[in-house]
């Protein structure tokens, strides 16, 4: 461990841990167990040898023999501890040694590249660079001490005037910034980098750096970062401190951004694909053109606390959001004109003036006002929702919507597809003029369109198919040509709510959900298979049955409270 007098910096020897101190006193205890073990048997014998040999013809005489050889076994028992405990503490000794010497190496190694630290040769200031990541490596306990030499370096030198004057980008700050992000995470070390006060714009920009595959800058304070194009896939930047950065062109895809600081920050065309951003602030962030795909802006943390993303304010013109998860995501004031919600998730989203001008692929999951649309929030209601407005009373107001999951089409889907190598087969084996050959053709062929015609009814059904949740009802809408309830359940008389999910419904998104309605005993409950998200389907239900109808004052605490949980 290093320890600072005045500006220098020594090594000190780290002191052994507790469970350091026990494995070196493990072995020599256990050896003393055993002889004492051993001792406690050839003592139990010597005194039961004249039991032993009661009957023999020479009593004494074997009596006499094995107390010898006890004897004889005490002195080898002994001998053996006293060369094992030798061996043990030359061990010790050696250790010692080994440990001096690597000390004094590393003393060595950190002397000499401090000093080319302060080199005035920028290929020797790299190597400084480059040299503490790798000291920081080979020696853990000394991290803590370079992590906060490096970070005093990055913050000293993007501030030197002499260096803003000559306006070149600096190599070796960018290095530091690199091997900072890229050293091992030490529990020892929950500080990875103090950049508070650092100025990473003009020469000490970051722009189009490359770091390297799942670098890790939780906590790390970037705010005003120049980070224009920069390379961070699968990065670690949660409790990051990006406020006011330049992130244009950034690549963010399947990094982490929990709890990340990112209001005003300028992500411009921004990669973030697979991101995982919940609880991260981007309240008046520019996102125009962000590559959002699968993002994901919630999450349940262990104790069941949900945590979500800010984005009131934010700008998110033109942004691709297909298959993003938004629920309970604050988008008040947002810009999603012309953003791409395929597949998204916005149940529960707090869409309050929010632009959805020529939004692509708005869920059906967004509240739609009974006139088809407002001032703060216009888009034109999608088919599904004119047709559960066909069944709804003028009291009621949809709260969510959903389509039964595609993976009810499997089976006549895999019926198809098992039917056309069977009717290929069937055409080459019974290949001929004969009248069995062209009959066994046509069943096999028209066991085929018997199927494809079974799959794409079951298609033409599904897609006419919506579980929709109102203020007073659940209701299971179908028809192809016109439209039939086929399920409805009030929500007053709902006394029970349970969901499942199989291995493949875990996989695919699935599950199946069990309502009980207030009646008789014997009523069984009613099932609705292949539910997408049942869990969010469950909340919703629970919501509006625990909290009251959608709108009032108690449902609307409660969705905050969720929401900021």
């Amino acid at each position: 461990m290093w320890a600072k007098s005045g500006t220098t910096w020594t090594m000190m020897k780290k002191p052994l841990q507790g469970d350091q101190r026990a494995r070196a006193h493990r072995r020599p205890a256990a050896l003393v167990v055993l002889a004492f073990c051993g001792l406690a048997a050839l003592g139990v014998l010597w005194n039961k040898a004249s039991v032993l040999y009661a009957g023999a013809a020479d009593p004494s005489g074997a009596v006499a023999t094995t107390r010898s050889g006890i004897l004889t076994a005490i002195a080898g028992l002994l001998a053996f501890t006293g060369v094992m405990l030798s061996l043990q503490e030359t061990r010790r000794a050696n250790d010692r040694t080994d440990a001096r010497i690597r000390d004094a190496q590393v003393s060595e190694r950190y002397t000499r590249t401090i000093d080319q630290l302060g080199s005035p040769s920028l290929d020797v200031r790299l190597g400084s660079v480059y040299a503490l990541g790798r000291l920081a490596r080979d020696s853990p306990d000394d991290q803590a001490v370079i992590v906060d030499v490096l970070s005093a370096f990055v913050r000293e030198h993007s501030t030197d005037s002499e260096r803003v004057s000559q306006g070149r980008r600096s190599a070796d700050i960018r290095a530091a910034v690199v091997v900072l992000a890229s050293l091992p995470v030490l529990a020892s070390v929950p500080v990875r980098a103090d950049l508070a006060g650092a100025n990473l714009t003009g020469h000490a920009s970051l722009a189009g750096l490359r770091f390297p595959p799942l670098s890790n800058l939780s906590g790390f304070v970037l705010s005003n970062a120049d980070l224009a194009g920069a390379d961070l896939r699968g990065a670690e930047l949660s409790d990051a401190q990006l406020d006011n950065a330049n992130l244009a062109g950034a690549r963010l895809a399947r990094a982490r951004l929990f709890r990340a600081v990112l209001t005003r920050a300028d992500l411009k065309d921004a990669s973030l694909a697979d991101a995982r951003i919940a609880g991260a602030n981007l309240a008046d962030a520019s996102l125009p053109g962000a590559d959002l795909s699968r993002a994901r802006f919630v999450e349940l943390l262990p104790g069941f606390k949900l945590t979500t993303a800010r984005l009131t304010g934010a700008d998110l013109t033109g942004a691709d959001l297909s298959e993003a998860k938004l629920q309970f995501v604050d988008l008040t004031n947002a810009k999603l004109s012309h953003a791409k919600l395929w597949g998204a998730n916005l149940s529960h989203a707090r869409i309050e003036n929010t632009d959805l001008t020529g939004a692509e692929g708005i869920p059906w999951s967004v509240n739609a006002p009974a006139d088809g649309g407002d001032a703060n929030s216009r888009h034109e209601a999608p088919d599904p929702y004119n047709r559960v407005m066909q069944v709804l009373a003028t009291s009621e107001r949809v709260v969510s919507m959903m389509r039964p999951h595609w993976a009810k089409l499997i089976p006549a889907l895999l019926a198809t597809v098992g039917a056309l190598p069977v009717s290929i087969l069937t055409t080459i084996l019974f290949t001929g003029d004969g009248a069995w050959a062209a009959l066994a053709s046509s069943i096999a062929w028209l066991l085929f369109l018997v199927s494809a015609g079974w799959a794409l009814w079951k298609v033409a059904t599904w897609h006419g198919e919506v579980i929709a949740v109102t203020n007073n009802r659940l209701i299971k809408i179908g028809g192809v040509s016109d439209v039939t309830v086929d399920t409805q359940i009030l929500l007053s008389e709902i006394t029970d709510i349970k969901y499942s999910r199989t291995p493949l419904g875990r996989m695919f998104g699935y599950g199946e959900m069990e309502i009980m309605e207030a009646g008789p005993a014997t009523t069984d409950p009613i099932q609705i298979r292949y539910v997408p998200m049942p869990d969010q389907l469950y909340l919703t239900l629970s919501d509006i049955v625990l909290g009251g109808p959608p709108g009032t004052h108690q449902a609307d605490a409660r969705r905050r409270e969720l929401r900021w949980l």
